[in-house]
């Protein structure tokens, strides 16, 4: 009676992890296919098609001025780099000052260590799992609460190196001039971003493809509008301290919607972290006043089961909020 009754309960419990799982991408199938017919909409207003925008695939942009047309070709969405370029980029992104592989054995001895070590105090596999998943869990999030931080830096220090680039230009400074004036007065990481610009340049590159490979190395959105202005600057002419000038205006005004933004959405990143805190310290003190009621969770192979599923879903869950409260330029 006992065995028919634990079955029961294990049916139901999967039966319902069914259902939820279907609801789940149920609602990613419909999100998936209002984005593409809202692209595909846009598509066809812009007189674009479909190969254009596949991976490689580069767009010629002509623009005009004085009577002359200027050609410039804007390659595509490159494809998806290999898992160790991604982590390079990752820590060169966080700011790490040692190298990317002495980076990767850190992480993957400490969840090792930190696994085992939970392994041994419980006596089972599952928690010796969770505790090294955990690691890796933690080390994600603080690297990229470690990028955003970089990112915030790298955007007002870019708006101060324009204005900085625009006055000295009206002062009369060649813009190569400016740039080394940038490295001077302006620290790490915007410094040494236009000090290798700099030295590219006098070393006989042309200025755009620097401009480009410093686009592509800061991967900034601000840092692209910049390189795109100068890009076609070098082949209209202009005036180039009223772009520099216009461009850190746009970019500050960016920035000022940005924290309007962050200050709207500041309730519910509370909100987020307290649903998601709620269960963890519920079976926290569940655990500590009755040990005995818990232990069928992770002293037995469903009790696993169901923990892991659980901590799935509040991944999930964090990470589709935090993609819900994210600002795209």
């Amino acid at each position: 009676m006992g065995s028919n009754h634990q079955i029961l309960v294990i049916i139901q419990a999967a039966a319902a992890f069914g259902l939820v799982l279907t609801l789940s991408w149920l609602g990613v199938l419909f999100w998936a296919r209002r984005r593409h017919s809202e692209k595909s909409t846009i598509a066809q207003r812009l007189g674009t098609s479909a190969a254009s925008d596949a991976p490689g695939a580069s767009r010629t942009l002509r623009l005009w001025h004085d009577g002359k047309e200027a050609v410039t070709y804007v390659p595509g969405a490159s494809r998806r780099a290999p898992l160790r370029v991604r982590f390079e980029r990752l820590c060169r992104d966080a700011g790490f000052h040692v190298q990317p592989r002495t980076v990767a054995t850190a992480l993957v001895l400490s969840a090792m260590v930190f696994g085992l070590v939970l392994g041994l105090v419980a006596s089972r596999i599952f928690p010796a799992f969770v505790g090294g998943l955990a690691v890796f869990l933690g080390f994600w999030a603080w690297v990229n609460k470690r990028i955003a931080k970089r990112a915030r830096i790298f955007e007002r220090q870019l708006v101060e190196s324009l204005e900085l680039s625009a006055r000295a230009l009206r002062a009369g400074h060649p813009l190569m001039a400016s740039f080394q004036l940038i490295s001077v007065e302006i620290p790490a990481p915007v410094g040494h971003l236009f000090a290798g610009i700099v030295q590219q340049q006098a070393m006989g590159m042309r200025l755009d493809e620097a401009l480009r490979r410093a686009a592509a190395e800061g991967r900034s959105p601000d840092l692209d509008l910049f390189a795109a202005a100068m890009t076609i600057h070098t082949r209209t002419g202009g005036n180039l301290a009223d772009v520099m000038g216009s461009i850190a205006l746009v970019i500050r005004e960016r920035l000022r919607l940005q924290r309007r933004f962050r200050t709207l959405v500041a309730q519910t990143q509370v909100s987020k972290r307290i649903l998601v805190a709620m269960p963890i310290i519920m079976f926290g003190v569940l655990h500590l006043i009755s040990p005995e009621y818990t232990e069928q969770l992770y002293a037995t192979s469903t009790g696993s089961f169901l923990l892991a599923t659980a901590a799935g879903y509040l991944i999930n869950d964090w990470a589709m909020m935090n993609k819900m409260a994210e600002l795209k330029p």
